[in-house]
């Protein structure tokens, strides 16, 4: 079952909904227990359980598609704007630099990388002000000589873990390894 997560501009306020079978469906109203303890954290609140909530989405949404009551169901937004960040101000953003090797090459000079034998360089960014939603302006200071930038979220984070070996990294994942988030912001999860 392919579901999609989005939080989006509804009402003039941002709305955690799921997508299944091409159709809307407002969270608070199909799967309220899921926007708890903190409805205000939206699906932050999913993702603080993913292990326990998971498996009921892949449920709400099979249940979900080709549904033909109203309750809860919406219109698509009907702009590219309206879709926000689906994770609005998690605790924290942790990035990596120096990834990939034209970064180094290009960027920094550095012709004799080999990642196997570097540390790579991680840095935090405020929440607040770093995610932002298709179709939003990202700001940055007008004296900047070149602007570099990058849309990718490489994953997120489904449980804690401490020291986890790289075999079993991808079990830390919420949602499977082909987890994408699409060119409105959605994030879609294949459940195998």
């Amino acid at each position: 079952m392919v579901y999609a997560l989005a939080t989006i501009n509804y009402q003039g306020q941002a709305t955690p909904v799921i997508e299944s079978g091409g159709e809307y469906w407002l969270l608070s109203e199909v799967a309220p227990e899921l926007l708890q303890p903190h409805l205000s954290r939206g699906l932050l609140n999913i993702f603080d359980h993913w292990q326990e909530r998971e498996p009921k989405l892949a449920e709400l949404a099979e249940r979900l598609a080709g549904n033909s009551e109203n309750a809860g169901r919406i219109e698509p937004p009907p702009r590219t704007e309206d879709f926000l960040a689906p994770l609005l101000y998690p605790n924290k953003v942790v990035l990596m630099g120096a990834n990939y090797y034209d970064h180094l090459r290009n960027d920094a000079g550095v012709n004799d990388f080999k990642k196997e034998e570097k540390i790579p360089m991680l840095f935090f960014k405020p929440p607040t002000t770093t995610l932002v939603g298709s179709g939003k302006s990202v700001r940055y200071p007008t004296q900047s000589k070149k602007f570099d930038w990058e849309i990718e979220l490489a994953l997120v984070i489904g449980k804690r873990a401490r020291r986890v070996h790289a075999a079993e990294a991808l079990n830390c994942v919420a949602g499977k390894i082909d987890a994408d988030i699409d060119q409105l912001g959605r994030l879609s999860v294949q459940i195998v």
